[in-house]
Formats: C-alpha cells, sequence, structure tokens
C-alpha cells in the first residue's frame, strides 16, 4: 500500500503557475475592450426573493444607520418584490419598485432596492452603484493578488477557478473567487465576501453566456449577517434578472446636438418621475416565480398574523407603543392622496450632535412637512427646526418656508424667519480694532475678543428669495433681508454711552449662481439637476438701509466657487474660494457675510468640516471689513488608518483638510486637519497658525447614531 503526499511546489513551478494566472487575468482585463462592446444605456427587471431571521435584544439596534426596524424576540420574515432597473452613464441607476409584498411589519420597499444594487457591471471599476472596489477591473488590480486554484469546465468551456485576496484589510475591497474562460477571458461565475456598513455581505452571481450577456449577471444571492451586542438578523436575499440593452444613445458629448438638447437626460430618468402605484398583491408573484415556494416560504407567509417570539416575555419598562413614540421618528400623510405629508422626530432622539472645541457641544432636531400643490404644478416644504450649543449657551431657531412655482422656469419662492445669534455692530468692532493694533499674537487677540466687555446683540430675522433659472445651470435671485437686532443686556450704562437698544435693516439683495454644463432631467416642467463637471459660481450683492433711528446702512459683496472633483477609486478633491467686501458701512452696521459665517448648528451630516474653519474664534467672522478664504479637502476610502486591520473594519473613509484665511488684523490664518468617518461619527483633528506662527488645537466630532 502506498501513500501519496502532495509536495509544495517548486520555485519555478510557482512562477509557472503564477504567470498562468497573470496571463489569465489579463484576459479578463481586457475582456471588454478585446469585444469591442461599448458604454450602453441598459434596463433590468428584477424578480427577488427575500427571506430574514432576526433576533432583537434591547433597542440599540435602532439606533444603528440603515438598520431595519426590529421587532421584539426571534422572527422569520419572507418578501417578494419586483424591480424595473434602468442604468446610464456615467455609472448611475434608477430603481422602481412594480411590486412588493413582505410578512415584516416594518419593511419598506425601499430595503429591496437596497439589494438590487447589488445587480452590477461584471467589469466595471466598482462593484456596487456607490463603493467596493471590483477586482475585475484593470486599474483595480494592484489592490488585489490573484491565485488559479484548479482548472474545471463550465458550460462547456475550460476554466480557471482564480482565487481573489485583498493586499490590505479594508472595507472597499473583497476577497473571494471566480471561474474564468481561459481562452475568452469570459467570467463564467463569481463569488465574492465583503463588509457593508455593520454587515457581512456574500455574493455569488453567474454571468449571462454569450455576447453583450456576459457583461451582467442574470443570477445573483446575496447573503447579509448582521450582529451587534446580542441583536443578530441574517438575510437571504435571491434575485432573477432579465437583461435588456438599449440602443446607442445619439444625444452623445461629440454628436451635433444642441448643447440644451445633450444637457437633457429625461429620456434616461424616466424611473425617476415614474408614479405607477406599487402592487401589494401576493397573488402578483405567482407568474413571475422561477421557482416554487418551499415549504418552509409558504408556512412563514400562512402564519403572518400569527407570528409570535420564540423567546419568553420579559418585564418591560415601557411598553412598545410608548418606545415607539420615544424612540422613533414618523412618517404620514395627511390625505389618501399623498398630498400633505409629515415628518416628525422622535421626542427622547435629537437628529443630530456634534461637539467642537470651538463650539462646544450642539443638539438640534426639525420637523418636515411636504405638501403638492396640482394646481400650480408645484410644492411646499416646511422644516421648523431647533438647535441648541452649551457653550454659547444660545437657541438657534428657523420656520423656513418654500414654495415651488413657475415650473418651467424653476420658480421658487422661500421666505425664513428665524434667531438667535450673538453679533456686535461696527461702532464695537472699532474699539475692538483699536486694542487689537496693540497686540499681534493669535492668542492675545483670541483673548481680546473674548474678554471684551460690550454686550452682543441678539439677531431676529426674515429673509424672502424669489429664484428663477431661464437656463440649465443659471439661477437669478432677488430677495431682501430684515433684522432686528436686540441688546441683551439693556442698562442704563448702555443707554448713556449712547447705546442702541434696538437696531434694525432691511436690504433687498442679488444673487447669481451659475454651473457650466449642468445635466437635468423634467419632472413635469421643472428641470432637476443631476451634476456637472464643471465649479459652482456665487456672487451676490446686498445693499442695507437704516429703519428708525440707527444707523445701520451698508453695502456689500461676495462671490464664491465651489468645486467638488471625483478621482478614481472612490477618491475625491473639494476646493472652495471665495472673498467678500463692504463697500460701505455705518456707524451702527453689522458686519455678517453670507458665504463666511459661524454655523454654530449645521444643516446636515454631509461632512460639514468640508469647506470650514473649525478652529477659528466665532468673533472673527464679524470683525474685518474683508476676507479671502481657500479651503480644500482631499477624500480617500484607503489612506492611513484604513490600511491597518482592525481598525481598518470602523473607518470607512478619511479626509485631509487645508485652508487659508486672510482678515483684517488677524492676517493670514492656516488650518490644517486630518479626519475619518465611521459608521456613526465624524472625527477630525486640525491645528491652527496665525501669522506669527502661534498655534492652536483642537478636535470636532459629529455623531451618526441617530440619523434617520
Amino acid at each position: 500500500m502506498f501513500l501519496a503526499t502532495l509536495a509544495p511546489l517548486s520555485a519555478s513551478a510557482e512562477n509557472e503557475e503564477e504567470k498562468k494566472t497573470n496571463e489569465v487575468m489579463q484576459l479578463v482585463f481586457t475582456y471588454v475592450e478585446r469585444n469591442g462592446f461599448q458604454p450602453r444605456t441598459y434596463e433590468s427587471e428584477i424578480y427577488q426573493r427575500h427571506r430574514m431571521y432576526t433576533k432583537r435584544k434591547g433597542i440599540i439596534a435602532r439606533y444603528v444607520p440603515g438598520m431595519l426596524r426590529l421587532e421584539r424576540g426571534v422572527r422569520n420574515y419572507f418578501s417578494e418584490a419586483e424591480i424595473h432597473m434602468r442604468f446610464r452613464d456615467p455609472g448611475e441607476a434608477d430603481f422602481k419598485v412594480k411590486a412588493f409584498h413582505s410578512t415584516a411589519t416594518y419593511m419598506e420597499p425601499q430595503r429591496m432596492v437596497d439589494f438590487g444594487r447589488f445587480h452590477f457591471r461584471i467589469y466595471a471599476p466598482k462593484l456596487l452603484q456607490e463603493s467596493i472596489l471590483n477586482p475585475l477591473h484593470p486599474r483595480n488590480r494592484s489592490f488585489y493578488r490573484y491565485r488559479t486554484l484548479y482548472y474545471g469546465t463550465a458550460q462547456g468551456k475550460q476554466t480557471a477557478h482564480i482565487s481573489i485576496k485583498p493586499r490590505f484589510t479594508n472595507e472597499q475591497l473583497v476577497k473571494g473567487d471566480v471561474d474564468v474562460d481561459v481562452k475568452t477571458g469570459a467570467v463564467r461565475h463569481f463569488s465574492f465576501t465583503f463588509r457593508y456598513g455593520f454587515r457581512t455581505i456574500s455574493l455569488n452571481g453567474r454571468p449571462g453566456a454569450e455576447g453583450e450577456a456576459t457583461l451582467l449577471p442574470e443570477r445573483i444571492q446575496v447573503i447579509s449577517r448582521f450582529r451587534m451586542w446580542g441583536n443578530k438578523v441574517d438575510e437571504s436575499c435571491d434575485m432573477t434578472i432579465k437583461n435588456r440593452f438599449l440602443p446607442m444613445d445619439s444625444l452623445k458629448e461629440d454628436s451635433g446636438a444642441p448643447l440644451a438638447e445633450r444637457l437633457d437626460l429625461t429620456r434616461q430618468c424616466l424611473l425617476r418621475i415614474d408614479t405607477t402605484c406599487i402592487i401589494t398583491a401576493p397573488e402578483h408573484f405567482d407568474s413571475l416565480r422561477p421557482r416554487p415556494l418551499t415549504r418552509h416560504e409558504k408556512e412563514i407567509i400562512s402564519s403572518q398574523d400569527s407570528l409570535n417570539a420564540l423567546t419568553p416575555r420579559r418585564h418591560r419598562i415601557i411598553g412598545p407603543r410608548t418606545e415607539d413614540l420615544l424612540l422613533s421618528s414618523h412618517h404620514f400623510s395627511l390625505k389618501n392622496e399623498g398630498n400633505i405629508s409629515v415628518k416628525l422626530p422622535p421626542i427622547f432622539t435629537p437628529s443630530m450632535v456634534a461637539w467642537s472645541q470651538s463650539k462646544g457641544l450642539s443638539l438640534q432636531t426639525r420637523i418636515r412637512l411636504h405638501a403638492k400643490l396640482p394646481k400650480m404644478d408645484g410644492a411646499c416644504y416646511f422644516s421648523p427646526r431647533i438647535g441648541y450649543t452649551f457653550k454659547q449657551d444660545q437657541i438657534y431657531w428657523q420656520l423656513p418656508l418654500q414654495i415651488d412655482c413657475i415650473p418651467a422656469l424653476n420658480g421658487r419662492f422661500s421666505i425664513t424667519a428665524g434667531g438667535g445669534q450673538h453679533l456686535y455692530s461696527n461702532r464695537q468692532a472699532e474699539e475692538v480694532r483699536h486694542k487689537l493694533e496693540q497686540s499681534t499674537a493669535y492668542d492675545s487677540l483670541v483673548n481680546i475678543l473674548d474678554s471684551f466687555g460690550f454686550h452682543d446683540y441678539r439677531d431676529n430675522y426674515i429673509k424672502t428669495d424669489f429664484c428663477l433659472s431661464p437656463t440649465p445651470g443659471l439661477v437669478l435671485t432677488l430677495g431682501t433681508r430684515y433684522h432686528l437686532r436686540t441688546l441683551i443686556e439693556w442698562t442704563a450704562l448702555a443707554k448713556a454711552t449712547g447705546m442702541k437698544h434696538h437696531l434694525s435693516s432691511l436690504a433687498p439683495r442679488v444673487e447669481v449662481q451659475w454651473t457650466p454644463r449642468q445635466y437635468y432631467y423634467k419632472q413635469g416642467k421643472r428641470r432637476i439637476p443631476l451634476y456637472s463637471k464643471y465649479p459652482t459660481f456665487l456672487w451676490c450683492y446686498e445693499h442695507g438701509f437704516p429703519l428708525k433711528d440707527g444707523h445701520t446702512g451698508y453695502a456689500k459683496m461676495e462671490t464664491d466657487i465651489r468645486w467638488r472633483i471625483p478621482l478614481y477609486a472612490m477618491r475625491s478633491l473639494f476646493f472652495r474660494a471665495g472673498t467678500g467686501f463692504y463697500t460701505r458701512r455705518s456707524r451702527d452696521c453689522f458686519l455678517e457675510y453670507d458665504f463666511f459665517r459661524f454655523n454654530y448648528v449645521p444643516e446636515n451630516h454631509n461632512d460639514d468640516m468640508s469647506g470650514e474653519f473649525q478652529l477659528l474664534n466665532a468673533r472673527w467672522y464679524n470683525e474685518s471689513r474683508y476676507y479671502l478664504h481657500l479651503t480644500s479637502t482631499y477624500e480617500s476610502p484607503m489612506m492611513l488608518l484604513s490600511r491597518i486591520p482592525g481598525i481598518s473594519r470602523v473607518v470607512r473613509t478619511e479626509r485631509i483638510y487645508l485652508n487659508l484665511l486672510s482678515v483684517r488684523a488677524l492676517g493670514i490664518y492656516t488650518e490644517a486637519g486630518y479626519g475619518f468617518s465611521t459608521h456613526i461619527l465624524d472625527l477630525g483633528l486640525f491645528t491652527g497658525m496665525a501669522a506669527d506662527r502661534t498655534f492652536n488645537f483642537g478636535f470636532k466630532v459629529s455623531l451618526r447614531l441617530f440619523e434617520d
């Protein structure tokens, strides 16, 4: 009896195997080019069968961004969906849920669309629409290692089974294997595993057999696992896909069509404006299923109304309804037609939490109300919000009302009432400037601003704007600004020194915004902007007139340029440059800019650190008669921390900030920083340097835990 053992390959054999693997992968990387396949718009009809097992332990899972709202105990669910997808260059896709039913109480059709995003182009740079670097694209080869494990057959063709591993750990990279036709380079089967948010995803699929069909998958299975502090969510989604390539679009950049026609992508965005109702009848899927339901799936459907937690019930401090009221947001319609919708925040959950050294802790929440206006082919939006900063001990509030009108010209009227900001007048600023002339060190200047003995005015305002867009990318705005500023601590001493208790002004305003080559689609007659490869330019002029007995007249002008440049491998550059100055200043006017301001409470979580100065004292924003600034941000999902095992599972995106500012008295101020985003927070570390090389350090953190 003889025992056979597998000896390790010699160095020459390993080199030969590596050479063969490289030859096969080179066929994969050049497959699209060698076959003459061009980027095409295509449509897909997707049937999804979704099974889910959940185990909820505690309420912490309610605050995980993107997490399905879990019912108590152990549950099994079954769902089906029919989705229509349309893809267009440069990598955008629209989804429309045509039919949907589910035994899960809180399952929304949108969640099925999220699974539909795993329907991808086999040889594209990214596996998903917005993330995950595809190891089958030539520009990503430097991120992966490839190795042939064995040879076999698939669909009657000789294939190589190739293992794929990332060169370092990162959420944007995958590991897995593919079966590749060794003669043509066509992928016959693929299997990938990667992290996506808080989930571990396993993706298995099979492309079409011949021609352009080989560029897209026809079958996909997505298996998702979520684990956090005893909470479990296991999901399995099977997709059967029918793809159809559309004729080449004649409106290309190099075609002879007029520019206005080339910018109009309405024909490619029909799903975005599709308002047909979703079919919810389970029997609709009887004719769609490529395979009959299993016995277990039938049991889940039949027991939909009698599902109970398998774990024993325990004493609850608060009931389900009370918990829902306090900890969940609510979105509902006031009319059956859905003309009016309201979104209310949870009572005990702020919509945004942030902390920084210069601003301290800030909280805010908001309510959103949306109403359609069929008679004027428009809509009305009302989203009041309130915020509080602990360090400044100030409450900020806004009541913005926006009405869309004149759809052919993208007409929009808005009126916003708000207040809470503390400012000092030009008269007070002149006294500060006199003291600033006696000091040059940055920390001394800040101390002067912080310790100066005057009292601020509290600002309440009403802003109105009317916008028209006569051509794509050009927006013209006419508006007014009314301010009523009240001295916070009105005393006999303030009156004796000539201070005014109330100061008011009214200012007409004009603004021009221009984005060259703005692509758009039409929803009715209104143009909805999509994207542009060029920066956005803004210019505004405002002339204030005093009211009553104050000397608050002024005139100011500002310009601003904003440009986000997408780079390869999900990297990007963001630039913002601007200047502003006052051409006229009365004694009691207030120096306040529109494009250069201290944001006590940011609008949203979309990286509010970009384009802003994080360490600059609030007083500097209203001290100078002019400003000139340049801010820049470089963003990458694979920079420093995202390459370290363990940490890379937490860090999603890293950023480098470099900002320059010139204002009176402060001179040239430089601020540099490094930041990163995780799934629940943004963190940035910053250092600031004044003209005399005096340094300042600080950090900022914004929680995403309560995002909705």
